[in-house]
């Protein structure tokens, strides 16, 4: 004869049973939790850095570059004129501090050893002013920078320039300053035509509306190709 399962067994029981089914679904839990992908960088659009380097072959390192970098930080790159194997990296970041991080990390010298840059890197972090939603497919672009004496007094003198910069075929594609230094401005335009851009910043007009307009410092102008491949 069998004997009766007694309360105390029964308690006993059913404790296991309920701590067996806690510890079930807490492992369920944390499967799941481990299944969730990691989450992507908030990159703000609104800081920016520019490095600039040499590399040895470019069609080598472009390949290496689309392998590692992340597609919702690059904003360009750009190729010297003279030099195509001198190119400029933009790319957004979540902060100035955190790209400074990993410009200086072991992980990016291997992926930039990989690619062949062959030159120290030059980096430029940017505060961003504007940056153009438009699409613009000519073949050239025109980095300017350039201090001023105020921001918001030259940004309006800029501004009633326009005429000049859309007979010259230039499109305004972005617009910064450094952190450092609010009136340290860097200008990128996209450029249709490298002989109607170079006469107008050879134009003594310009020089005289660029010191009109505030500017107190030599301006570098600067001409770039952009490769096709790179989106």
């Amino acid at each position: 004869m069998k004997k009766p399962i007694s309360l105390l067994s029964m308690f006993v029981f059913l404790t296991i049973l309920i701590s067996c089914s806690g510890k079930k679904a807490e492992q369920t839990e944390q499967e799941v939790e481990e299944k969730k992908p990691e989450p992507k960088p908030a990159f703000s659009g609104k800081t920016l850095v520019g490095t600039t380097h040499t590399v040895a072959d470019y069609a080598a390192w472009e390949k290496i570059y689309l392998e590692v970098s992340i597609p919702e930080a690059r904003v360009g790159v750009l190729r010297g004129i003279d030099d195509p194997n001198l190119i400029v990296v933009f790319e957004y970041s979540t902060s100035h501090e955190d790209a400074k991080a990993f410009l200086n990390s072991e992980e990016l010298k291997g992926h930039m050893k990989r690619g062949g840059v062959n030159s120290e890197p030059v980096s430029i972090y940017y505060d961003m002013k504007y940056m153009s939603e438009d699409e613009v497919t000519v073949p050239y672009r025109l980095a300017i920078n350039h201090e001023v004496k105020d921001f918001d007094s030259w940004k309006t003198a800029f501004d009633n320039d326009e005429a000049r910069r859309q007979e010259a075929g230039l499109t305004l594609m972005g617009m910064a300053a450094s952190p450092d230094n609010p009136n340290l401005v860097y200008i990128m335009f996209g450029a249709e035509d490298l002989d109607k851009a170079k006469a107008m910043l050879e134009n003594p007009e310009l020089k005289q509306a660029m010191e009109d307009g505030g500017v107190i410092s030599e301006p570098e102008f600067t001409f770039w190709q952009i490769p096709t491949n790179i989106q």
